[in-house]
């Protein structure tokens, strides 16, 4: 054999066990990651949001968007979302509620309607919204969702909400929904001192 020979068969019985290695700690952190994301996954724990004008508790693996302004909130996991519109105002015009339910309404075919009062410990206008949604028609199992649409002024803040949910996940989503409905508290706006 070779010079050359000798030095390639040398060269690649020292890197076959650095090959291996480099492998289990790749594939260890990998499995490490995968684990890790599970646990949060499975995170149903309450976490605070806390903003300028409300503040909300939410389980730790729903995930949390926000426009810049941060005037829309959103809380989802899945097909499984909770909207919140809160900007500081006085009022909630009928008209643009109207028009916001009529954009829902599109999303179902014939939905089924009823009243919402109130949402958490909020008192304003409101709408339920059920049946076939169209996103989900030309699935074997067509499936059916509720959305949950409210409206209403509290000291100076408008808030708007916009729960959505698959009927058929309810009960697994249900402790989610009633946490953040009932720990929902609007903050009220702090006016300043009149002069004297």
């Amino acid at each position: 054999m070779d010079k050359l020979g000798l030095y390639f068969i040398l060269f690649l019985a020292l890197c076959y066990p650095l090959f291996l290695i480099y492998t289990l700690v790749t594939r260890t952190r990998s499995l490490i990651g995968k684990v890790q994301e599970t646990r949060q996954d499975r995170d149903t724990s309450p976490v605070v949001y806390q903003h300028r004008l409300f503040k909300i508790q939410h389980p730790a693996n729903w995930k949390v968007s926000e426009d810049e302004v941060k005037e829309n909130i959103q809380f989802s996991r899945g097909g499984n979302s909770i909207k919140l519109n809160v900007f500081e105002g006085n009022l909630v015009p009928e008209a643009a509620f109207d028009s916001f339910v009529e954009i829902n309404r599109e999303v179902f075919n014939e939905p089924r309607e009823s009243p919402l009062y109130s949402y958490g410990p909020y008192q304003g206008m409101g709408v339920v919204l059920q049946g076939i949604h169209k996103n989900f028609q030309s699935q074997s199992k067509e499936r059916t969702a509720t959305l949950k649409l409210f409206a209403c002024t509290q000291e100076g803040i408008c808030l708007g909400v916009r729960v959505g949910y698959l009927n058929d996940e309810l009960e697994e989503i249900q402790p989610a929904l009633t946490l953040m409905e009932d720990s929902l508290k609007l903050t009220p706006l702090q006016t300043p001192n009149a002069p004297s």
